[in-house]
């Protein structure tokens, strides 16, 4: 009850709905695909739907004898109170006929009332919290999760699932990638160890600046998006440091081949001309959606998110890179604030089942050492990002560091970085090598 005025509900319609069920069992499978018990507003209605829904599922048979043993073990009987009131539920049976709409209207109650709450604690949060993008941040998650609830599925357009069907299968024949059970990332073996990359997990790509973090991250995300693997995905790249622009330069030398110093200068060939306006109208294809916010707020971002997946879809979400990210209140302890940035995006990670890359920029402690190779330790503020994540990749590029590379040297030659996945909850860890070709901002697996 908010103030004088009691919440929405209909115990007629409550009343009906287990009425019928007691009735005509053959339709609880359908009302339990769409009610839940926390669903009545009376609460030994809610007890009851609750009991013969658990009858149902352990034996098909629920009549007033069954659902009053059911009761009595479960000790809900005494809170019920008096069993004449569930036999005068299934006294009239007519009600089964009308067992939809009776459904219909204690969804309709329990939403009202989940509004209504909800709104309300947005309001009491008004009142407490001192930054306002917190709050908006608060009531956006407060919606997102309740029109979770109210938004259902379209019919499937059929010929394009066939469509998608024959190329998927078609993929799995022509390509050694028949594991995967993610958002495949375009390199081979990579996804070998990953399965690709999978919903909710966060994963973290370290390494020290100018050893190619971005042009990595914008490899995984263009492969996602031209793989015949992944379905027309959806992926949101927040980059922090970069423009849009300057991403985009770096997309289409990927794309196109054609060097990104030429592309910064016009000094292109009639050949490259052609290759570059393809590749732009290819490009238009692409689900790429960059928010180029410098210093965004973990809550802005968190609400951006939320905003992308209910509009158009999400199915990856990159992040360049994770330190620049701030908080609502800031803080004096950078590492505490690290901690809940990488906590709020693996929480992000699993609200929206979705992947969340994160770049993260590693300690200087590296270069120190006279094995140069990083460490999960060498992330910067690394205690709780080691822990929230559930993979962690490390990039090391010998030629960063100056080290002699001996083209001729099946173990050195140029342009060699090494993909060291050093944490995977769900699998294996190793070391993939790639030739980098930076002029075109490509990164190849070397096939092992």
């Amino acid at each position: 009850m908010i103030g004088n005025k009691q919440m929405p509900h209909s115990i007629e319609a409550e009343q009906a709905v287990l009425g019928a069920a007691i009735v005509d069992p053959n339709q609880i499978l359908k009302l339990s695909e769409k009610l839940q018990p926390h669903y009545f507003y009376v609460k030994i209605n809610e007890l009851i739907f609750k009991s013969i829904v658990e009858v149902f599922k352990k034996n098909n048979d629920v009549d007033l004898i069954s659902l009053k043993n059911h009761l009595e073990g479960n000790g809900d009987l005494t809170t019920i109170g008096d069993y004449d009131y569930v036999v005068s539920l299934a006294e009239d049976i007519s009600l089964a006929v009308n067992i939809e709409a009776y459904g219909d209207i204690v969804f309709e109650k329990y939403l009202l009332r989940e509004t209504i709450s909800r709104a309300t604690s947005i309001v009491h949060n008004g009142y407490s919290m001192s930054d306002s993008s917190e709050l908006i941040e608060f009531a956006e998650r407060e919606i997102f999760n309740l029109s979770k609830l109210t938004r259902s599925a379209e019919f499937v357009d059929w010929d394009q699932l066939i469509d998608d069907k024959h190329k998927q299968i078609a993929a799995l024949i022509a390509s050694d990638q028949k594991g995967i059970t993610g958002l495949a990332t375009g390199f081979n073996n990579l996804d070998a160890i990953t399965n690709g990359l999978q919903k909710s997990d966060l994963v973290i790509i370290a390494a020290r600046p100018s050893v190619g973090k971005t042009a990595f991250a914008l490899n995984m995300a263009r492969n996602a998006m031209v793989s015949s693997f992944n379905i027309d995905p959806q992926i949101a790249f927040f980059s922090l440091e970069m423009s849009a622009d300057q991403l985009l330069t770096r997309l289409l030398a990927a794309q196109s081949g054609v060097p990104i110093s030429d592309l910064r200068t016009g000094n292109l060939t009639a050949s490259n001309q052609e290759d570059v306006n393809y590749s732009l109208e290819q490009m238009k294809k692409f689900g790429l959606h960059v928010d180029e916010t410098p210093g965004i707020k973990i809550g802005d971002l968190k609400s951006k998110a939320r905003k992308l997946k209910l509009e158009v879809g999400l199915d990856m979400i990159v992040i360049d890179y994770l330190q620049l990210i701030t908080t609502a209140g800031g803080s004096d302890n950078r590492q505490q604030e690290v901690s809940e940035i990488s906590r709020e995006l693996k929480g992000l990670a699993k609200e929206l089942n979705i992947p969340v890359i994160a770049l993260s920029q590693l300690s200087r402690g590296v270069e120190q050492r006279a094995d140069k190779k990083p460490m999960m330790s060498d992330i910067r503020e690394s205690g709780a990002i080691e822990q929230d994540a559930d993979i962690i990749m490390m990039l090391y590029r010998p030629e960063y560091y100056g080290d002699n590379i001996d083209t001729g040297d099946e173990e050195m030659f140029e342009g060699k970085t090494s993909l060291i996945i050093t944490k995977h909850r769900n699998g294996a860890t190793g070391e993939i090598d790639f030739k980098f070709e930076k002029e075109i901002n490509v990164f190849i697996a070397r096939e092992s």
